[in-house]
């Protein structure tokens, strides 16, 4: 199982970054001119714009390993540079504008599993892998490698203003930017809170159908699952005839913009390797900010 975790996983990720003119103002064109090209689309994915003045990301496709993400990254990155460079742009990757009070920028990568294999169980075991590394310096050195990194996290004001960087080691749902890791559902599927500390137990106590994720949509037959439905899959097969996808994705959202993706990607692997292997379960998702003293959450940095 563990050797074949990585085998079943599909990954994407969101690189976010600053594009100036020399006038010092945002250069919008990048998004036409990237989201024009067939080429560029189906090699690596859109440019969105993000909070910043200035501020795009690259919500990358889909792969079908993390090598071809990997390679998919590193391709970007230089294609990034020789396209600041060609247009005489001002190209900021670093966690942090200089003068510190615009969003950060961060490295996220997203995963879902597919097979017979994959339920919710899983799902839930390897959001709590994700969550665990955060409690291990070493780990944290290859997210947050420098005390810049550290400062994305760490500043509040910048935390609290924009709704939109992780501050706690917690989980939480498609709405909530303050949390580590997210699950993101999506249109049509739902998560049973109610269920959930009951579902927990039973995952404790050796059951495996976690159940939790009602109304999940099944693109092949069209047919729409509802809530009186005890022990549902989260993840659809991908020998499909139309390649459905996963309804979900688990968001890591912690990493630096300038973290190693080679490296980030591999921690995260073995984390979860390690919440499959001790059928570990995470704590309720939080559905406020995680820097509220009311929730009393380990902070991340």
């Amino acid at each position: 199982m563990f050797a074949s975790i990585a085998q079943m996983a599909y990954i994407g990720y969101e690189l976010e970054f600053y594009l100036f003119n020399a006038a010092e103002e945002p250069y919008e064109a990048i998004i036409e001119e990237c989201n024009s090209s067939n080429l560029f689309t189906s090699t690596f994915g859109e440019v969105k714009p993000e909070l910043g003045k200035g501020q795009f990301e690259l919500a990358s496709k889909v792969f079908k390993s993390k090598e071809e993400c990997l390679q998919s990254l590193v391709e970007f990155k230089n294609f990034l540079l020789q396209y600041a460079s060609e247009r005489r742009l001002n190209l900021i990757t670093d966690s942090l504008l200089l003068k510190g009070d615009e969003p950060s920028s961060s490295l996220q990568f997203s995963i879902s599993f597919a097979g017979t294999n994959c339920n919710d169980l899983i799902v839930m075991n390897a959001i709590w892998g994700m969550l665990n590394s955060l409690h291990f310096d070493d780990c944290l050195k290859i997210y947050l490698p420098t005390e810049h990194c550290k400062q994305r996290i760490a500043n509040k004001d910048i935390v609290k203003r924009y709704l939109n960087v992780p501050s706690a080691v917690a989980w939480g749902l498609t709405n909530n930017r303050t949390t580590a890791v997210r699950l993101v559902l999506n249109k049509g599927v739902n998560f049973d809170t109610e269920l959930f500390e009951q579902r927990r137990n039973n995952a404790k106590n050796g059951k495996k159908n976690f159940g939790l994720l009602r109304g999940i949509k099944l693109a092949k037959n069209n047919i729409t699952y509802n809530a009186k439905d005890a022990n549902i899959n989260l993840a659809t097969r991908f020998d499909n005839a139309d390649n459905t996808l996963p309804n979900y994705r688990i968001e890591f959202r912690v990493a630096s913009s300038i973290a190693s993706p080679h490296d980030v990607v591999e921690t995260l692997f073995e984390a979860i390797k390690q919440g499959i292997k001790t059928r570990s379960i995470p704590e309720a998702p939080v559905f406020g900010n995680t820097f509220d003293s009311f929730y009393a959450l380990k902070q991340i940095a």
